[in-house]
């Protein structure tokens, strides 16, 4: 219900059918773009190529969004957020160019402000530039 103002503005990407369809089934008025990836569907670790894969597909839609003038925030299904982020307005917030996730909340935590492998971060697009 509190993301009722902003289902216009969500894209679901999936990889696999069943992904696909539990989302249609529970939010059915939610873009989604589905590609099959076959090579994603057997288990695997997070040291093998299958598993870079995801993060260079994420690196490829970033780069596709903010070429094409898109600012966005990205998240992965295993991310948890402290607050709502609707609620942060991190759309108004032009101190920064992104904002990441961090694994560590508080000064007490050893993994404090570490970024938590760009598992969810918002990009502010004002003038693309290349720089890497």
């Amino acid at each position: 219900e509190s993301l009722s103002c902003h289902i216009s503005r969500l894209i679901f990407i999936t990889l696999d059918q069943v992904a696909s369809d539990v989302l249609k089934e529970y939010w059915p008025n939610v873009r989604q773009v589905y590609w099959p990836t076959p090579s994603l569907y057997k288990p695997f670790s997070f040291a093998e190529g299958a598993y870079q894969t995801l993060y260079l597909l994420r690196a490829n839609i970033a780069v596709c969004l903010l070429k094409n003038g898109k600012s966005f925030w990205m998240m992965q299904q295993d991310t948890f957020w402290r607050k709502n982020i609707f609620d942060l307005d991190i759309e108004e917030n032009y101190e920064y160019d992104a904002i990441f996730d961090q694994i560590g909340y508080d000064n007490h935590s050893v993994r404090a402000e570490w970024v938590n492998g760009l598992l969810a971060f918002y990009i502010i697009n004002f003038i693309f530039r290349f720089m890497f």
